[in-house]
């Protein structure tokens, strides 16, 4: 499978453009970890909790489709290596067949994004989040890429938990997504949720 061309045709071009829940209208911002947590280890438990329990809902077929971003000095190939090691540390296993492109980054002409896309089981999901949430907190083992997109691509959902603090989900499944913003009202992020609402309150 072409995982580029399959990724845009079922999300569109701004799928990658950050931050998601503003670039792709009618998802969902949810907060994961409470605000004013003193403590860096309850705050990433409870955030690593938070985002399991979301993510089990999604991912329900026993697969995922994953995408790493990172950005580095083209010339320097070893922030790849040290995520790929960083990942199998946290029991993720990346599928032989993968996609992989690079994009430039317009502002740094020394500099480029790759995208690493493969498939992997849904076991994989609390090394995943631990990676993912972990990014800003300096818990090991943590792949230091820009961000880790989940994909259920038939159901076309995507998921970014872009650190401990909130979670982001996108897609064109309306029902799906109506579905969450029922179950899941007591953890929306309150500044986000005036905009929720206009989407999924008349339900």
């Amino acid at each position: 499978m072409d995982y580029r061309k399959r990724i845009f045709d079922v999300f569109g071009p701004n799928i990658f453009s950050r931050p998601l829940f503003y670039q792709y209208p009618g998802g969902l911002r949810f907060e994961l970890s409470p605000a004013g947590e003193p403590s860096f280890v309850k705050q990433f438990l409870a955030a690593h909790h938070q985002a399991m329990a979301i993510c089990e809902d999604i991912f329900t077929d026993g697969s995922m489709t994953v995408c790493l971003r990172l950005t580095f000095d083209r010339f320097d190939l070893s922030k790849i290596r040290t995520a790929l090691y960083a990942l199998r540390l946290a029991d993720v296993n990346i599928a032989r067949h993968r996609s992989i492109w690079f994009d430039d980054v317009l502002e740094w002409d020394a500099f480029r994004t790759v995208s690493l896309v493969f498939e992997c089981e849904t076991k994989a999901l609390a090394g995943l989040l631990w990676c993912a949430v972990g990014i800003d907190l300096g818990i090991s083992p943590c792949p230091k890429c820009d961000s880790i997109y989940l994909f259920n691509l038939k159901e076309k959902i995507a998921v970014l938990p872009y650190d401990d603090r909130g979670m982001d989900v996108v897609g064109q499944n309306h029902a799906r997504l109506a579905a969450m913003y029922l179950k899941y009202q007591n953890c929306l992020l309150a500044y986000d949720l005036p905009v929720m609402n206009e989407t999924f309150a008349r339900l």
